[in-house]
C-alpha cells in the first residue's frame, strides 16, 4: 500500500504541495532520492530507485540549485506511481516502476504528459494495475489503467492510495481533510515557515489511525487476519504476514514544495528498521517552467 496527498493551487507561492508515503517490503533494496547517472539521459532524473526492478514510484527532473547557473535548466517534470490493489496480480507484467522512469527521461518539446499519457492508454495491458499522476509546472494528469475516471487534476487536494483517485477509502478522505487544513493555515498565515509546514506534513503522513469499520477496507484482497488491519491508516507500521518472514511497512516518506517561482524543495526520510530511526534528507533544486 502506498498514499499520497497533492495540494493543486491556481496561484499564490506554490505550485504544488505534495506529501507521500511508499509502504513495501524491507527487504526489497531501494535508494532514497538521489541523481540518476547511469544512463545518459537520466542525469537530470531525481528520485529514489528500486534495486530489484530498477524503477520508482516519485520523481522529478530538475537540476541542484548549486549548479544551476553552469547548465540550462530543463523543463520540469513530476510523476508519481501507486500500485492498484488487486486479487492475484499477474507475475509476467512490465514493472510498473518503468512508467515513471519513461516519462521523466524524456524531455522533448514536442512529447507533453497528455502525449504520454495517450500513449499509455494503448499499452494498458501489459501492466498490473497502477495510478500514475504525471505533469509538469502547466497541470498534472491522472490516469489509471483500472479506472475511467482519468483527467486534469484541478485547484485543492487530492488523495491517490491503491484505489482511484480520491476514493472514499476513509485514510484517503481523512488524510485528505487534515493536508487540505495544514496548507491552508500555513499559506493564510503571516509568515511563511516552510520548514514548519513540512513537520506537520510529516506528521500527517505519520498518522498511525486504523479503520477497521470502513467497508472499502473490507472488500479489499487486505481483509483476510487482524494483520492487514494496518494497512487501512495512512502510515503503515512494520508488520509481517503469513507465510512471509520479512517486515513490510511505510519504509520512505517524501515533502515536496514546488514553488512559483520553479524552485523546489524535497525532503525525504527513510524509516531504517533495525535502529527504529528516521535518516532524513533535504534537497533544493530548480527547473524552469
Amino acid at each position: 500500500m502506498c498514499i499520497a496527498f497533492i495540494y493543486v493551487c491556481e496561484d499564490g507561492p506554490y505550485k504544488y504541495i505534495v506529501g507521500s508515503n511508499r509502504d513495501e517490503s524491507f527487504d526489497r533494496p531501494a535508494l532514497d532520492v538521489h541523481f540518476w547517472e547511469t544512463e545518459p539521459d537520466e542525469s537530470l532524473i531525481f528520485a529514489g530507485k528500486d534495486m530489484e526492478a530498477k524503477g520508482t514510484w516519485l520523481g522529478i527532473r530538475a537540476l541542484p540549485v548549486e549548479v544551476m547557473d553552469q547548465h540550462k535548466l530543463p523543463k520540469f517534470r513530476f510523476a508519481l506511481l501507486t500500485n492498484y490493489r488487486e486479487f492475484n496480480p499477474a507475475t509476467d507484467k512490465i514493472t510498473r516502476g518503468k512508467l515513471v522512469t519513461d516519462f521523466l527521461r524524456n524531455d522533448s518539446e514536442h512529447s507533453t504528459h497528455i502525449d504520454y499519457g495517450e500513449k499509455l492508454l494503448s499499452t494498458a495491458a501489459n501492466y498490473n494495475g497502477y495510478n500514475l499522476i504525471l505533469g509538469g509546472y502547466e497541470n498534472l494528469l491522472y490516469l489509471s489503467n483500472r479506472s475511467t475516471t482519468c483527467g486534469i487534476l484541478g485547484h485543492g487536494v487530492h488523495g491517490l492510495s491503491n484505489a482511484n483517485l480520491n476514493s472514499s477509502w476513509k485514510k484517503v478522505q481523512e488524510g485528505r481533510e487534515m493536508f487540505k487544513q495544514a496548507v491552508l493555515s500555513f499559506l493564510e498565515g503571516k509568515e511563511i515557515e516552510e520548514e514548519k509546514l513540512i513537520q506537520e506534513l510529516l506528521s500527517i503522513m505519520s498518522n498511525k489511525k486504523q479503520h477497521p469499520d470502513d467497508p472499502n477496507f473490507q472488500n479489499t484482497p487486505d481483509k483476510r487476519n487482524d494483520c492487514y488491519l494496518g494497512l487501512s491508516s495512512i502510515f503503515v507500521e512494520p508488520i509481517i504476514f503469513d507465510g512471509r518472514k520479512d517486515y513490510y511497512g511505510t519504509r520512505s516518506q517524501c515533502i515536496m514544495l514546488v514553488r512559483a517561482d520553479g524552485s523546489i524543495k524535497m525532503t525525504s526520510r527513510n524509516l531504517n528498521i533495525e535502529k527504529s530511526t528516521w535518516d532524513i534528507n533535504s534537497h533544493e533544486l530548480k527547473a524552469s517552467k
